[in-house]
């Protein structure tokens, strides 16, 4: 399991139920959730993903996109509104290329934070943080945090 986030830089801007700005939020541990709902449409087996409405592709990363938005509602208290999933980064610039798995937004609707999600087993490597840091630099996320994680 891999994740990292800065729970000082996080805490005043979501309201995390934390006594303390010290404390640490609890880590991302993928089976304290349940998995996302299966269904079988066109031949092919979907996920009914409940923050975007529609059924999506059941893949691996999928299961642990869905898994890391229910820990940042539940364990980070960071309301559903406030998130985005596979956000396309032409809604930032024009001419951009790919999509953020996850974007958290400040209560004014800047980007807060970015999250990569990979499927377990897929090392997080240096290519992999290219990847999310590329997202970084177009959406200039405003707690300029990059999390990473493959369950």
């Amino acid at each position: 399991m891999a994740c990292g986030l800065s729970s000082r830089k996080l805490q005043p801007l979501l309201h995390v139920r934390s006594p303390e700005m010290s404390e640490v939020p609890p880590p991302f541990v993928p089976g304290d959730f349940p998995s996302p709902t299966r269904y079988r449409r066109g031949g092919r087996e979907v996920l009914w993903d409940e923050w975007r409405n529609v059924l999506v592709a059941a893949t691996p990363e999928e299961v642990i996109r869905q898994k890391f938005v229910k820990h940042l509602h539940a364990n980070l208290g960071v309301p559903a509104g406030r998130v985005s999933l596979e956000k396309a980064m032409n809604h930032f610039k024009r001419d951009a290329r790919g999509r953020a798995d996850i974007i958290v937004w400040d209560p004014v609707g800047r980007p807060l934070f970015i999250v990569e999600c990979k499927a377990p087993g897929v090392p997080l490597t240096d290519d992999v943080f290219d990847q999310a840091s590329r997202y970084h630099e177009v959406a200039e996320p405003y707690g300029g945090v990059i999390a990473l994680t493959n369950g």
